[in-house]
């Protein structure tokens, strides 16, 4: 078989894209001067604190949030994937007009996400600024050998929350529906309820052992490390960009199997040895289900490899897609929309970025600034009809994971055994405001039914999140959330954000809260949904008080 020579065989080593020397780029002979090698040394330099002032931010968030905890490590594999192209990164001479516009909006981009603290867009406009810098500097070829590191930071990005919302009970759902009907298949007598996967041999008696797909057992956290996996395999492979993506596709089924396989055999541990060794495998089981998966991608590499291998000789004119121009062509096709620009490429990028750093700074000084006080809530005054009133307290690990500037627990006890729950969590942070469900997921709630629903108070009309939640062993609740800063209320936190954001602008108070009642199922969910309505007539009022003149105070 005929093989290709290093040059192509180079060519298709990359993993997105088709990069061309495009007629805006201009490329001068000579080599860069002196004074432009300073000024792109104050260019990187400028950008390398634009980023640390936001990479904090991510080592944080990646310490607290399962999702991300391979972050670090896919930066550290940017910054390598960087230092082996160094060589492709030498020539830094255009002046393409695509970077100045991408920096430009992705600046303008950058400086609202951070007024309103939306962490995801935060560091996808940066990796944009980034992007439209290294166009602007060194035209398509040398965006071209940055898009793979680039990739990788990608990946290590904060899952938007909407997307986690949305992409978590799919998962759940999909995970246990092929559990279900791969063991089913073998012959095991196993029974589905919702999320819950049972082992029940016999239909009137109770189950012999059961287990919950819960949030945090979705499998999302697993798709994202697969996805980093396979993108580096797929990095790696010299096949065409189209495969590439395909390649990376592939996670998800592979993602599918190894949860569906993980929860089999949690189930049918605990219902043919014991418990122990069920949870033996819940805690340890996902390091061997990731080795084993890589395992996997290497075959999906090996099958594009063989796929492609046809089309990769030399007689089949493949190639990367790279047009090359002479560069005297290239210098008379300037038009006069850059030369006037080229000169001053350099000073143009560094006050960009400087102005970015900046402006994102002051954007974020709000909720970087000290904590002013967290007990204000606690003397709020909300009876309900001759309920008694027990304030409780957030627990260690939910105060360090929701960092509270004000916060209220209260349980209302009737003298039958009736109970409702009433907690108000207040910030200026975004991070402090996760959904309701997402709050109690670490009691292994789930969601049976979630919808959007409006309370009506007597001067106003609230929008809700109503949701039934449940637990393994049988304990539901009737939960009803939204997000207010005292004036504006939603049911969505991706509208409270862009409402907050035009409220900053604005120079107006930004402080707001989640607002969440929860009451037990006892006896069926009309009544507890009846008891959470009424509740909310007597409260919601004067919860929108309270946080509006905390705001105001603040």
């Amino acid at each position: 078989m005929q093989t290709l020579d290093q040059d192509r065989l180079s060519d298709l080593d990359e993993p997105l894209g088709k990069a061309e020397t495009s007629p805006l780029d201009v490329a001068p002979p000579v080599a860069p001067s002196y004074k432009q090698w300073s000024g792109l040394f104050l260019a990187l330099a400028a950008g390398i604190l634009l980023w640390t002032t936001h990479l904090w931010d991510w080592w944080e968030i990646s310490r607290e949030i399962s999702l991300l905890s391979h972050a670090p490590l896919l930066i550290g594999l940017a910054a390598f994937h960087f230092w082996i192209h160094r060589g492709r990164l030498r020539s830094w001479e255009s002046a393409n007009p695509w970077g100045l516009v991408l920096m430009v909006v992705s600046g303008l981009l950058l400086l609202s996400a951070s007024l309103g603290d939306v962490i995801f867009l935060r560091f996808f406009s940066l990796l944009g600024l980034t992007m439209g810098a290294i166009l602007f500097l060194g035209g398509f070829r040398a965006l071209k050998a940055s898009l793979g590191p680039l990739g990788f930071l990608f990946l290590a990005l904060p899952p938007p929350t909407f997307l986690v919302e949305r992409l978590t009970p799919t998962l759940q759902h999909s995970i246990t529906a092929y559990t279900a009907l791969a063991c089913g298949m073998l012959g095991f007598p196993i029974y589905r309820n919702g999320f819950q996967l049972s082992i029940l041999p016999d239909p009137s008696a109770p189950p012999v052992f059961s287990i919950l797909v819960g949030h945090m057992c979705s499998g999302l956290a697993s798709l994202l490390v697969l996805l980093a996996l396979g993108y580096t395999a797929a990095y790696h492979t010299p096949i065409r960009n189209g495969r590439k993506a395909l390649m990376i596709a592939a996670m998800l089924p592979l993602t599918l199997l190894a949860n569906g396989f993980r929860a089999g055999s949690i189930l049918l541990a605990g219902a043919y040895h014991s418990p122990a060794l069920a949870h033996w495998l819940h805690v340890y089981e996902s390091v061997f289900l990731l080795f084993f998966s890589s395992f996997g991608i290497l075959g999906i590499r090996k099958l594009f490899m063989v796929w492609e291998a046809p089309l990769l000789k030399p007689e089949s004119g493949l190639t990367s897609g790279i047009v090359e121009r002479d560069d005297a062509e290239g210098m008379k096709r300037k038009a006069g929309l850059i030369a006037p620009v080229y000169p001053f490429r350099i000073p143009i990028t560094v006050t960009c970025l400087l102005l970015v750093f900046l402006g994102s700074t002051w954007a974020r000084q709000e909720e970087v600034g000290p904590v002013r006080g967290t007990d204000e809530l606690s003397l709020l005054e909300i009876p309900f009809r001759d309920w008694v009133e027990l304030d409780l307290d957030l627990t260690p690990n939910e105060v360090a994971l929701i960092r509270p500037e004000a916060a209220l627990m209260r349980r209302y006890e009737s003298p039958h055994g009736e109970s409702v729950e009433l907690t108000v969590v207040a910030s200026r942070n975004k991070r402090s405001l996760y959904t309701a469900q997402y709050l109690l997921s670490g009691e292994e709630f789930v969601a049976e039914r979630q919808e959007a629903r409006t309370i009506s108070l007597l001067n106003r009309r609230i929008p809700v999140t109503h949701a039934t939640l449940s637990k393994p062993k049988g304990d539901r609740v009737v939960v009803l959330s939204f997000f207010t800063d005292g004036n504006f209320a939603t049911d969505n936190i991706s509208r409270y954000q862009w409402n907050r954001t035009l409220r900053r602008i604005r120079g107006d108070s930004t402080l707001g809260a989640l607002v969440r009642v929860s009451v037990p199922v006892q006896t069926d969910s009309a009544a507890a949904d009846a008891r959470a309505s009424e509740f909310a007539q007597a409260a919601f009022p004067k919860a929108l008080d309270a946080v509006r003149e905390l705001g105001q105070r603040q």
